[in-house]
């Protein structure tokens, strides 16, 4: 055992001995390899800073070069201008040179009475041509970019409905009931009144008017509540509908909280009321008001109760108890509610708002409301300046009326 313990220890180290050669001789040959690969990487970098010199100075050169090249183009075309010029120069002396020793005054010229340059009279005359063609065309541009409704002329021109009246500008674009001071307003309703009371004796099943308008902001309201007012005065009893279920205004002319007072949800809620006595009444007890109450605020729920069973119920209720109903309705543009209940009501008046409805809109609607065959009464210009335009309206409402008053 000792034998072959010294004999495999012995191995051993001749073995570590071997190792240790290996190592040193693989370590020597990587120093080798570096050296040699250190040498080359100063080679190369040697030879790309020359290269890179070399580009350098050719650059520079071509540079130059191009310089010298459009230089010399310039020095061309300023030595081929100046032979032109010398060359014409010399035909020009030429020519004179042979002219002259043979041209000779045959006649003196002697001048003109009248004068050649400019011509008067035919400058007047395409200048008097020119304006009347040019005011012509400016103003048939001008009225074919206007879009909006001016005079109640547009409207005969693209509305088949009957034209009733004007209703002056306010003072105020409020939508309270019109000033006691502002009597032009009160003659044009009254006069719209008259219109209407005609109308229902021609027809004798004539009590529910709507009143609507193209899009928003057109006055409809206004001229539903003194309309209303205006019949409530003359000895009628009147019933005065917010049906604009999305955006009612009727509380706000008549100054009515619509939250402590009855309003349309409440009517078509009680379908079986055989009285109004529970809502708010003017003039008399002869004006009875029906706002929307602030409760109603979803549009779903709120379009639901114009189904039509229970409001023709409710219309027809209403006929026994009033001489008119009118309804003050939505935009028939903009909500659809309002083509529904156009169908049940016996007359529409259609408001349009002067220098602010454009003739498209008043287009659609004509067209919204012949799809349903409606009864319309008639249409009404609102919101005229009188003091601009309307020379004829405003000799009769400003002088007529106030003299009459």
């Amino acid at each position: 055992k000792r034998q072959l313990k010294a004999q495999m220890r012995g191995n051993c180290d001749e073995l570590q001995q071997q190792i240790k050669l290996a190592y040193q001789r693989l370590l020597h040959h990587a120093r080798l390899e570096y050296e040699i690969t250190l040498h080359k990487e100063k080679q190369i970098q040697a030879e790309f800073d020359r290269v890179k010199k070399e580009l350098e100075r050719m650059n520079e050169a071509n540079r130059d070069y191009l310089s010298l090249k459009a230089e010399l183009k310039i020095q061309r075309e300023t030595l081929t201008k100046l032979q032109e010029k010398i060359q014409a120069t010399k035909i020009s002396e030429s020519g004179r040179l042979q002219t002259s020793s043979i041209i000779r005054i045959v006649e003196y010229a002697t001048p003109s009475k009248d004068p050649v340059h400019p011509k008067k009279l035919r400058l007047m005359g395409m200048g008097v041509v020119l304006g009347v063609f040019s005011g012509v065309g400016l103003v048939f541009l001008i009225t074919l970019l206007d879009t909006k409704i001016r005079t109640h002329e547009d409207l005969q021109r693209i509305c088949p409905y009957r034209f009733l009246t004007v209703i002056p500008e306010r003072k105020t674009r409020s939508k309270a009931v019109y000033d006691k001071d502002e009597r032009a307003v009160r003659h044009a309703i009254k006069f719209l009144m008259e219109h209407l009371t005609l109308y229902a004796q021609k027809r004798k099943d004539f009590q529910v008017l709507m009143i609507t308008s193209p899009q928003p902001k057109e006055g409809k309201t206004f001229v539903a509540a003194n309309l209303a007012i205006q019949f409530a005065l003359n000895g009628r009893r009147v019933l005065l509908i917010d049906t604009d279920i999305h955006n009612p205004s009727i509380h706000t002319a008549f100054y009515l909280d619509r939250q402590k007072v009855h309003g349309l949800r409440y009517l078509l809620a009680h379908p079986r009321i055989p009285h109004f006595n529970n809502f708010k009444w003017f003039q008399q007890h002869k004006l009875c008001i029906i706002p929307v109450e602030s409760r109603m605020r979803r549009s779903g729920e709120l379009s639901v109760l114009l189904e039509e069973e229970r409001f023709v119920s409710m219309l027809d209720r209403a006929r026994n108890n009033f001489d008119y109903i009118i309804l003050d309705s939505a935009p028939v543009n903009v909500i659809p509610e309002t083509i529904r209940v156009a169908q049940w009501v016996d007359g529409l008046l259609l408001v349009v708002r002067a220098d602010f409805t454009t003739k498209k809109a008043v287009e659609i609607a004509v067209e919204n409301l012949e799809k349903i065959d409606a009864h319309v009464v008639g249409i009404v210009l609102n919101g005229v300046d009188l003091s601009r335009k309307y020379s004829y309206y405003n000799y009769y409402y400003y002088n007529y009326m106030y003299e009459e008053a």
